[in-house]
């Protein structure tokens, strides 16, 4: 199946290398950059370096569309409702969910399946019943540098929707646009992933078990993912309306590391963007923090 065929974003276009050109209307050497150009419209998509090589979009995704309908899945591409996504839990389907932005120079694919977990040995039970996530993979590419050819695995929470940052980021999988991308080792990942979601189940339920304060969350956030440079006097720098928006939804959270976790994905997934800010490329600027906030050592000690 190639999935850009049937997008209604119309992004199954090639990028191709075009010369760059100077005032005197003659082409300047490959070496000071080359325009990336959409083969349909023409239009100049990004200028890049002279070891840049195009990976097209339908190459990095068409495999793992491959990957997920040889096991079986029935995909459908739509963004899915919530009550669509409680429908799915168990089932072999998925839904695709395309995004582009920078005229089709950035492209995230989100793969949504039916496979669940919920966390293992808490009683962390909502009104609609247990708290429960989807496996979602993530493909990302783009034309312009922005982004390398990436492929990582996370969750889908059904209650909040919001978009549960893996604490490891284990099935992430980077390849560079100046050398050749494995696709093999992308398609591995993913299944390596599914197969550890007891793994994630299992920390998941000890999050939730686990009790801390407003203090605690407080004093983490300030030393990863509000925390900004030092000031010019070398003190600690941080950003105090991050800080309280985090802090505003914990609150409203079990008070656990689990809930915590929560507070900081809900801003990540549904956090206001500041005007005139590329929504998708935001929300994978905060995904990084996120997963950085989860390798460092003040959240692991608050985790342990």
């Amino acid at each position: 199946m190639n999935v850009l065929t049937t997008l209604k974003d119309d992004r199954a276009f090639d990028a191709v290398l075009r010369p760059l050109y100077g005032p005197d209307a003659q082409p300047l050497s490959p070496d000071l950059g080359r325009a990336v150009v959409r083969n349909d419209s023409q239009e100049t998509i990004a200028i890049a370096g002279p070891n840049f090589k195009p990976v097209q979009h339908r190459e990095v995704i068409n495999p793992i569309i491959d990957h997920f309908e040889s096991r079986g899945y029935r995909l459908e591409e739509r963004t899915p409702s919530r009550n669509s996504l409680y429908d799915l839990q168990g089932k072999k389907g998925a839904f695709i969910k395309s995004q582009f932005s920078d005229n089709g120079a950035v492209m995230r694919v989100d793969i949504i399946t039916g496979d669940f977990l919920q966390p293992t040995g808490a009683s962390v039970y909502l009104d609609d019943g247990p708290d429960t996530m989807l496996f979602k993979t993530s493909v990302f590419n783009s034309h312009n540098g922005s982004l390398a050819v990436r492929v990582v695995t996370s969750y889908e929470r059904l209650i909040c929707m919001n978009g549960l940052t893996r604490p490891d980021f284990s099935a992430g999988v980077y390849g560079k646009h100046t050398t050749n991308f494995n696709t093999t080792a992308m398609r591995a990942k993913i299944g390596n992933a599914m197969h550890g979601m007891t793994d994630d189940a299992e920390r998941f339920g000890l999050w939730a078990k686990t009790r801390i304060s407003v203090a605690d969350a407080e004093k983490m956030l300030k030393q990863t993912i509000a925390k900004l440079p030092n000031k010019a006097n070398g003190s600690p720098h941080f950003s105090e309306p991050l800080l309280n928006k985090i802090l505003e939804q914990f609150r409203r959270e079990d008070q656990t590391v689990w809930g915590l976790y929560n507070a900081v994905t809900h801003w990540q997934t549904h956090g206001q963007h500041k005007k005139g800010a590329n929504a998708l490329t935001t929300t994978i600027g905060r995904e990084n923090k996120v997963a950085n906030m989860l390798r460092s050592a003040q959240w692991k000690g608050l985790a342990a």
